[in-house]
């Protein structure tokens, strides 16, 4: 099958050899169906529409969005259309499409799973990982794509932290800053009363949970660095070396496109292709300004001393409060229209704290609003506090029943 990226311009690009962690679960007898829709190269908006298939639609609600980038994968795991589907996440493309669709979503510590394979966005942040309709379908597949890896750790038992009780004594703090107005933007009344519900659901699983007024509202001035020029410039410069290694190496020889400057020659050259796509590229080839390696050195240094010091501040809340793991909503808000009216405010998502730093993060099912949307709550872990994660989602799931099927789904015919 073609890795397109969900680009038009890459319907005929394929790979030499399969992403490593397809092969691990190719090896351990899995049945690989298809591969899913996403927006094209995951840049345009935060829905899922592509220039080869169109726009996927959310299975519980078929006028709202089923977020983005892994927005495909979340609705084929959400629709029972697989058994589990499969996402990277740069920057809450796992995170986010799995709380819109009630499901269990796993993003990795940073470098735990290999990338080999998985066209880049960003090779410093992307992080592939699992969408499945359960923690115990999350642990099964995490112990076969998590059996060893490019770290060298030892395989990780996952099933064996299917613990009913894995919750007794934990002790889980609630950042409460993520309930209040920042960035122009105020929780929703519904999420409100459903976080509240979770720190309950928590307590009555056993946990110790503590509400932390912890200033995290204070972080968010890391949204205006990120949209400044000299980040821009570093990311461009990142994204531009990362294409052309991965089109350079990574593709067959019959595939037609072999670097950035043919990506975007195609998309000028294709009607297609959508105008704004070509837009941001040819933004990216003149924004691109440092040579790789030096998209992060020294000129970018401090992008990544940004980063370390979002990590720094999630452990010191950790340490202070002596936490065994953070949770928070994953949107302040439940998703957005497709089609949203003049005016409309988006809800704002917290995957930034996992997906800047590097620490693991696992988001299930929180519960629906009064008009049926799903809600997610994030698990915010150490790195490679994987296990331990599964653990507490699949303690939660036992002791509270919370995701239901989507309605626009039926099962299917016997017949």
């Amino acid at each position: 099958m073609p890795t397109t990226a969900g680009s038009i311009v890459l319907n005929n690009s394929y790979t030499v050899d399969n992403a490593f962690i397809i092969d691990r679960l190719l090896d351990a007898g899995a049945i690989l169906l298809a591969k899913s829709n996403m927006p094209d190269f995951a840049m345009l908006g935060t829905n899922t529409d592509s220039s080869i298939t169109g726009q996927t639609k959310n299975t519980y609600d078929l006028t709202v969005t089923p977020s983005a980038s892994s927005g495909g994968s979340g609705s084929a795991a959400a629709g029972s259309f697989a058994a589990f589907a499969l996402g990277t996440d740069t920057q809450g493309s796992i995170q986010n499409p799995s709380s819109v669709q009630s499901l269990f979503g796993l993003r990795p510590t940073q470098n735990l799973l290999s990338l080999s394979g998985v066209l880049p966005l960003s090779s410093h942040q992307d992080a592939p990982g699992p969408m499945c309709r359960s923690a115990k379908d999350l642990a099964y597949v995490m112990e076969v794509i998590d059996a060893g890896n490019t770290i060298k750790r030892p395989a990780v038992p996952y099933r064996s932290y299917l613990r009913k009780g894995g919750l007794l004594g934990v002790r889980v703090g609630f950042l409460n800053s993520t309930l209040k107005p920042q960035m122009g933007s105020a929780a929703n009344p519904e999420v409100v009363a459903l976080m509240n519900d979770v720190i309950e659901m928590f307590r009555d699983a056993g946990s110790v949970v503590h509400v932390i007024d912890d200033g995290l509202g204070k972080k968010a001035g890391i949204w205006g660095m990120i949209n400044s020029p000299q980040f821009m410039a570093c990311a461009y410069s990142t994204q531009v070396s990362d294409w052309d290694h991965y089109f350079s190496t990574e593709t067959t020889p019959r595939s037609p496109i072999k670097s950035f400057d043919d990506l975007l020659a195609a998309m000028q050259a294709n009607p297609r292709n959508p105008p704004e796509m070509t837009e941001m590229m040819e933004g990216e080839k003149e924004g691109a300004i440092y040579p790789y390696p030096r998209g992060f050195e020294p000129e970018c240094l401090w992008w990544q001393e940004l980063k370390v010091e979002l990590g720094r501040f999630n452990e010191f809340v950790r340490m202070k409060n002596m936490l065994d793991v953070i949770i928070f909503p994953t949107f302040n808000g439940p998703p957005e229209p497709l089609n949203p009216p003049e005016g409309y405010t988006p809800s704002l998502p917290f995957s930034h704290l996992s997906a800047l730093t590097g620490d693991p993060a696992l988001v299930m099912p929180a519960g629906y609003t009064s008009s049926g949307l799903p809600v997610g709550v994030t698990l915010l872990g150490r790195r490679f506090q994987e296990p331990e994660l599964v653990q507490f989602a699949y303690a939660f799931e036992q002791f509270h029943k919370i995701r239901r099927a989507p309605s626009t789904v039926p099962p299917l015919s016997r017949k």
